[in-house]
């Protein structure tokens, strides 16, 4: 079999194996024989049993929100179980015929399968699932095709939402149940290697940080004892400029998908090495003309200041970066090199998070710069 990548890749696999090249263009292109395009509508039934849980206040439910199913895998983070007493909204009821879809914020990319029945928050609808397999269905919304359509189909400015209606208007290649159960089970082989893979590389991370973080104290304790080094603090204007981002509105479609690197903490997070080169999300030029964050170039060091704060890598490419980031442009390269600075905010990490502040999320202000 072909070299697999991603999800989507082995979902168009599978169809390419067995159609002309040509025809994967289309979205309804030509199916294998006993496939067939069906529309969402054909095989989602939306099930909106609505649920005052107050009136049950004796009674444990499972409670699944936004926060408790993460994006792009579907997989369960956590798992919340509260009295009737203790919730107040009213909620919708699930069991095991169902896909939750989270229509709030389509972007976001949450699609959740569950194995027990429960009640979750309005920002999802409970579909039954009819004629087809709930985990084939639930890969398949979740695919960057799927996600973009329904972010070109959306209402609302502040919180937007999937139009529904026309959500189920997409098309989607039904093949018989057994196919579609094969097709499952390789895709969650795929995805159990992937999370293998991601552990031990996690694991690699921390060992070589550790050992990475104990030589930079070594070298950087003996500052005080050097005669020609000396402490200045990353505000000092001689030295540095400070750059802080922001994000354009996440509800205009125009803004995204565009080719401007945007850099998140979470971006930060994922960099194995010191350089940071791509990003999860890509900006449009309208999108960076609309708010107030501005393109910093190759060799600017990039800090995530809010939480999770601490992340820190150099820019290997011209991006920009949201309202969780600074960036820190060195004026004179010749007396200042970036790498430096890089290891040396390495070894302050532990005192950056000290400095976070804030009710809602940590966060380190612009005047609570580090010494290094």
């Amino acid at each position: 079999m072909k070299s697999v990548k991603t999800l989507d890749d082995f979902i168009k696999i599978e169809v390419a194996e067995k159609i002309p090249k040509e025809a994967i263009v289309q979205e309804t292109h030509d199916l294998p024989d006993e496939w067939r395009w069906v529309k969402l509508k054909e095989i989602l039934k939306e099930d909106r049993q609505s649920i005052n849980p107050h009136e049950y206040s004796d009674k444990e439910f499972f409670l699944v929100n936004m926060d408790c199913i993460e994006s792009n895998t579907g997989k369960l983070l956590k798992k919340v179980k509260c009295l009737g007493k203790e919730i107040r909204s009213m909620k919708y009821k699930f069991d095991t015929r169902h896909v939750l879809y989270g229509k709030l914020r389509p972007y976001l990319n949450k699609v959740y399968v569950p194995e027990e029945e429960g009640i979750c928050t309005t920002e999802f609808i409970p579909f039954i699932v009819t004629k087809a397999l709930r985990e084939y269905v639930a890969y398949y919304l979740r695919r960057k095709e799927t996600v973009n359509f329904a972010m070109s189909h959306i209402t609302g400015t502040r919180q937007p939402r999937v139009i529904i209606d026309t959500f189920l208007e997409y098309p989607i290649p039904l093949p018989p149940l057994e196919e579609q159960k094969h097709i499952v089970s390789r895709l969650e082989l795929l995805v159990s290697r992937a999370e293998e893979a991601k552990r031990l590389r996690k694991l690699a991370r921390e060992e070589a940080k550790k050992i990475m973080q104990a030589a930079l104290n070594k070298v950087f304790s003996k500052a005080d004892e050097e005669e020609k080094w000396e402490w200045v603090k990353l505000g000092d204007e001689r030295l540095f400029y400070i750059e802080t981002g922001s994000t354009p509105r996440t509800d205009v479609p125009e803004y995204w998908d565009g080719n401007i690197k945007w850099v998140t903490p979470k971006d930060l997070g994922k960099v194995t090495e010191k350089f940071i080169f791509d990003t999860e999300r890509k900006i449009t030029q309208r999108g960076l003309m609309s708010c107030s964050t501005k393109i910093v170039h190759k060799g600017a060091i990039i800090v995530s200041t809010r939480a999770p704060i601490g992340h820190i890598a150099i820019a290997g490419d011209d991006m920009c970066f949201n309202q969780g980031c600074k960036a820190i442009i060195i004026k004179n390269t010749t007396k200042v090199l970036p790498d430096f600075i890089y290891y040396a905010l390495l070894t302050k990490v532990e005192e950056m998070n000290a400095l976070g502040s804030g009710a809602t999320f940590k966060e380190i202000s612009r005047k609570k710069w580090l010494p290094c």
